[in-house]
């Protein structure tokens, strides 16, 4: 999957330690040949700081 590139700006003011930030992103046309355990690997400044397990399970087609 080519990198999705979300401009984000960073600061905090002096009282605070941390902060958090959600991302949503639409993978719908993301294809999985084979089900199993991937990852998303998030990246900052080509670093990589974090990866996020997502598990692809096949589900078989329910009979009508």
């Amino acid at each position: 999957m080519p990198p999705i590139e979300i401009p984000v700006v960073v600061a905090l003011p002096d009282d605070v330690l941390f902060a958090t930030r959600n991302f949503i992103v639409n993978i719908q046309q993301l294809k999985f040949t084979e089900a199993g355990l991937y990852s998303v690997d998030v990246r900052l400044d080509d670093k990589s700081q974090a990866g996020i397990p997502l598990l692809v399970k096949h589900l078989p087609q329910a009979v009508a």
